[in-house]
């Protein structure tokens, strides 16, 4: 993983994560990072607000599988969701304005 020196303290991170957690080393291997390699590097440089993309054409929709879930398995998400609040997908011509952010 790569060394963050740049950018501590942003408002902001737009950050590729072109490949799935699991796939670190090929993600390596091609010179790109995975959404939880994106995810740590906004943590780590302390942004306010991450954004993912450049995903892989095989990620061609996002899952939703909440529905599916039993009632302990919601509480363990809605846990992990805390902690990534401030983290968002983006998508071919998202447009986002700073006042928009909560």
């Amino acid at each position: 993983m790569m060394h963050v020196v740049e950018g501590q303290n942003v408002n902001v991170l737009i950050h590729e994560s072109k490949l799935e957690t699991g796939l670190e080393v090929y993600a390596s291997q091609m010179r790109h990072c995975t959404m939880a390699q994106a995810i740590d590097v906004g943590y780590r440089i302390n942004a306010k607000y991450t954004i993912l993309w450049h995903f892989s054409r095989r990620y061609a929709k996002v899952l939703f599988l909440s529905e599916t879930k039993n009632d302990d398995e919601r509480q363990q998400d809605e846990k992990q969701e805390q902690q990534y609040d401030n983290v968002s997908i983006s998508y071919d011509l998202l447009r986002i304005h700073l006042s928009d952010l909560p």
